[in-house]
Order: C-alpha cells, then structure tokens, then sequence
C-alpha cells in the first residue's frame, strides 16, 4: 500500500508500507517477440526475493530482441536503503534498451541533476539511450545520433501523482503507433522522436491537471482520433 501527499507545490510525496507473502510463486514468461515492448522498474524491479523471476522474464525478453525500457522511479522513502541496490540499479540500466528517469531519481541514485552527466553515467553501465525529465526544464532525448531538449507547457498543476507512469504510457503508445521497435530504433528519426517525446509530455502534463493518476476518457479519445 501507498499514500502520497501533496505539499505546497502540489508535488508528491510517497510513503510506501510493504507486507511480503509468505510464498513467492513463480511468473508465467510470455511469448515475447521482436515487436514487442516491456517497461520494468520501481521497487518490484530490486526487491531480492522477486529477483530471480524478474531476470528470468527480462532475460527472455532481450533473447528475443524485445524493447526493453527501465525506469527506475526511486523514491526518497528508500534511500536509507540505496546502499543495498545500487548495483541492482547499475544491472538493470544494462538490461535496459531505453533509460527513462526522473531528475529526483538521477539525483539520489547518483548524485546528479545535470542531464549530460547523467547520459554520462548511463551509457558507462551499459545503456546507449536515455530520456531525462525534468520538470519545468523538460524532457531531454539521448541516443547515439540524437541530443535534444524538449519544453514542456505552462500548466496549473493539480496534482503530480501518476505523471511518471502517464509519460511512460504516451511514450510506449507513441512508439508502436510510430511502428519503433528495437531492430529500428537506431534508425528513428528526429521527427519520429520528436512526436514520441511530445505525445509523453502531453500524457504527463494532462494527468498534472487533474486529481487522477491516469489519463481521462475524453483525453484518450482526442489521442485515439487524431
């Protein structure tokens, strides 16, 4: 269970309570494919007792070429903790095709804001593509062709619970719409990047404007239509 509080600024704070089962069972690996995606992270992507499942679905993914995209979606409540998963989060940038994180998670996993600095860092643990946000500073594209930053609208925000997950879910929907998958992703144009990028920013700063972490319906239609 999670309760998030909203301070003056309307941005979140997260206090997790976690109750483990007495027996983890297995999970049923799907049929991955070479046009399919995968996003993984938060604290279900370093918990040791669920580790063994996670690198058995993340390893049978990448065996067939599956788009394999991290985000590491840190919160302040486990950083007593980071000691203990540091090296989980430096395995799972490699296992990652594509490292999506927030300016929060890059400065308490490693220290760092500066985006060019974080690329930095990523690519080192074995990662070629990064995209950075940064709240009123945007969202920054890394790949091996491209270096690009993104502005993001003036809005009045409500609330900033779910923006996270809402620009994850604009960047995957924008992704199969576009047809990118890992055998053309090196390939992706600056155009295609920059309608993926803009549908994320546009599913995250929505979900800001309103009290409910997910997009609405009206929204999702308008997406759907156009």
């Amino acid at each position: 269970m999670s309760l998030a509080f909203l301070d003056q600024y309307n941005n979140a704070d997260y206090t997790f309570y976690k109750i483990y089962p007495n027996e983890i069972n297995d999970h049923k690996v799907p049929d991955f494919t070479d046009e399919d995606i995968i996003l993984f992270g938060s604290f279900y992507s370093l918990w040791p007792i669920k580790r063994e499942n996670l690198l058995r679905i993340i390893n049978k993914a990448k065996d067939k070429g599956t788009f394999v995209i991290y985000d590491p979606n840190f919160r302040k409540s486990y950083f007593s903790e980071f000691d203990n998963y540091k090296k989980t989060i430096q395995e799972n940038i490699y296992y990652a095709d594509l490292v999506r994180g927030s300016n929060e998670d890059f400065s308490l996993i490693f220290d760092e804001q500066e985006p060019d600095k974080v690329y930095d860092i990523v690519q080192k643990y074995g990662c070629k593509n990064l995209i950075f946000t940064a709240n009123a500073r945007g969202a920054f594209l890394y790949t091996e062709n491209i270096v690009k930053n993104y502005s993001v609208p003036k809005i009045e925000v409500i609330s900033t619970i779910g923006a996270g997950d809402s620009f994850n879910a604009g960047l995957i929907y924008s992704l199969i719409k576009n047809d990118i998958t890992l055998k053309n992703l090196i390939s992706c144009s600056k155009t295609e990047w920059d309608e993926i990028i803009q549908t994320a920013i546009y599913f995250g700063s929505h979900v800001c404007t309103r009290y409910d972490n997910y997009i609405a319906e009206p929204f999702a239609k308008l997406i759907i239509n156009n």
